[in-house]
């Protein structure tokens, strides 16, 4: 079952096969025995009201969020069997027509369960990254915070740092020798940079503390 927010994209999402069941409603989440909450961070940390009274009591939730420590604090409040989860695996791609098959292979899936996580609940998720080809790890919710900082907001700022002092460059003959030299090394610094300035500035907002610790 696949809940989305607008009906353009249920149309879409329909038209691709992504799921049996599209809906904007989600009231069709009643019957699942596990959730994947694959949202914003600003959504993740004040969720929608509907959507947590949908949510069934006995199915597994979990969440994408590149951000741990937040939004387990979030969650483990709001449902008996949430698992804070994280598969190391995107793009610079955004939306419906951003799904890559076989994304999630060969690929770290890091799960930051606390004291009081079910852990059958954990098991359950494991079972679902290992079934998709990924390696599991588990790690401390802060932990895990403070290395993506390090290996994957701080990257993020870093680029898109050079994508700005290149555009701010005014004089043309500079730019014009620089678009001919530019080859792979500069493709390579600047795509993650190049993303969705929503998430990064979201992953930068919510995971501050650790991105300043570098």
């Amino acid at each position: 079952h696949g809940l989305v927010h607008r009906s353009s994209t249920a149309k879409r999402a329909q038209e691709r096969g992504l799921a049996h069941i599209i809906s904007t409603n989600p009231k069709i989440l009643k019957t699942c025995s596990i959730v994947i909450l694959a949202l914003p961070l600003e959504q993740l940390l004040e969720p929608d009201p509907q959507l947590i009274n949908e949510l069934p009591m006995k199915a597994v939730i979990t969440d994408v969020g590149s951000v741990k420590a937040p939004i387990v604090e979030v969650w483990q409040k709001l449902h008996p069997n949430f698992v804070g989860s994280h598969p190391m695996a995107g793009t610079n791609k955004e939306g419906v027509e951003a799904g890559i098959e076989n994304l999630f292979k060969g690929k770290a899936w890091v799960s930051t369960p606390e004291e009081s996580t079910n852990l059958e609940a954990v098991e359950t998720i494991k079972k679902l990254a290992i079934s998709l080809g990924c390696n599991w790890i588990t790690t401390n919710a802060n932990i895990h915070d403070q290395a993506v900082a390090l290996i994957s907001h701080l990257p993020v700022v870093i680029s898109a740092a050079l994508l700005k002092t290149v555009s701010c460059e005014e004089e043309e003959s500079l730019i014009s020798i620089a678009k001919v030299l530019a080859s792979s090394g500069f493709a390579d610094t600047t795509r993650i940079g190049g993303g969705n300035p929503q998430l990064g500035s979201s992953m930068i907002a919510n995971n501050t503390s650790a991105v300043l610790r570098f």
